[in-house]
């Protein structure tokens, strides 16, 4: 008769006597795209492309007309820089990524879509300063 194999024992994990209570902290929504809106996206590109094309008119006459304007060409760059992120920003505000934000404050306006918005408007005022 084989003998009977017995497993050996499993070692219980030793808990410390005193444990550090955890605070709770209130959870950021994560789901900050409400809604797809094409009818909006279009709405935000279509002029954004358009704006496009002129900067980068001002850029070319800037860099490449007869008397070199750093200023211009600083002042372009940001604005195109600018551009794509105000857009995304504008469409996620539009599509309710602000939504909650009198009780989260800060954090909503600090992650994505968001973000884009607050980055573009200072992308955007540093453009506007560097033309004068």
């Amino acid at each position: 008769m084989p003998a009977s194999v017995t497993p050996a024992p499993t070692p219980t994990p030793v808990t410390p006597a005193r444990a550090t209570p955890t605070v709770p902290t209130p959870a950021v929504p994560t789901n900050i795209y409400r809604a797809r809106r094409p009818a909006v996206a279009a709405f935000l590109i279509i002029p954004a492309v358009a704006v496009g094309l002129l900067l980068v008119r001002a850029l070319a006459i800037s860099a490449f007309g007869a008397p070199f304007l750093i200023g211009g060409v600083i002042a372009s760059s940001l604005a195109l820089a600018a551009l794509p992120l105000l857009v995304a920003g504008l469409y996620g505000l539009v599509t309710g990524a602000a939504y909650g934000a009198e009780q989260w404050g800060f954090r909503v306006w600090a992650r994505p879509p968001l973000a884009y918005l607050v980055v573009g408007l200072a992308f955007a005022i540093a453009a506007g300063l560097a033309i004068t």
